[in-house]
């Protein structure tokens, strides 16, 4: 029996230090990879999704699978710009594919700012014209309703507004019908 828990044990030890992912980690996703060269002369490009330091850390490859690596096995831990980056060809809300959609980095280190291209305020989603705006309002009695006398008021805003860029001037009238029972 004891012979039998040692061979699992040795079994279980020897079986490769890889793992599936537990969520799906998009490794294009990411601007920089994680670059880990191990003493065997292994190199792994991925995210480190898990680490514990001098003990293990856990990479993520493009693949979708994640890997073992034990602390005492690395050599050097870098990184490197990621050349599957696929941010710069996601579409951009007022622009078409290739406009590019992320943030641009300004300087390096700690103190790096990061803003949008083109900056400024996206575009609006609103348009120079007419504006319609209808409106009821219904008012309930409060304490005794006995006659249950409910008052009414629709009301219409009729407008036009002319938009420069994000800004706009508008101006209109109200008309409102108001029915109270008392």
């Amino acid at each position: 029996m004891l012979m039998r828990a040692l061979l699992v044990c040795l079994a279980i030890a020897a079986l490769p230090a890889r793992v599936h992912a537990e969520g799906d980690v998009d490794v294009r996703a990411f601007e920089y990879l994680d670059v880990i060269e191990t003493a065997d002369g292994s190199v792994w490009k991925g995210v480190v999704v898990e680490q514990t330091p001098n003990v293990q850390y856990k990479v993520a490859i493009a693949g979708g699978s994640v890997h073992v690596i034990k602390a005492t096995d690395i050599v050097k831990i870098s990184k490197q710009k990621n050349p599957e980056w696929r941010d710069a060809q996601l579409p951009v809300m007022g622009g078409g594919a290739g406009t590019g959609g992320g943030a641009t980095p300004m300087g390096t280190g700690v103190g790096a700012k990061y803003e949008r291209e083109g900056g400024g305020l996206p575009p609006p989603f609103a348009q120079t014209g007419l504006r319609l705006e209808p409106q009821f309002t219904l008012v309930f009695p409060t304490g005794d309703i006995d006659g249950m006398e409910t008052s009414f008021s629709p009301s219409v805003n009729l407008g036009y507004e002319a938009l420069f860029g994000n800004f706009g001037i508008g101006g209109g009238g109200l008309a409102r019908f108001t029915y109270c029972q008392a």
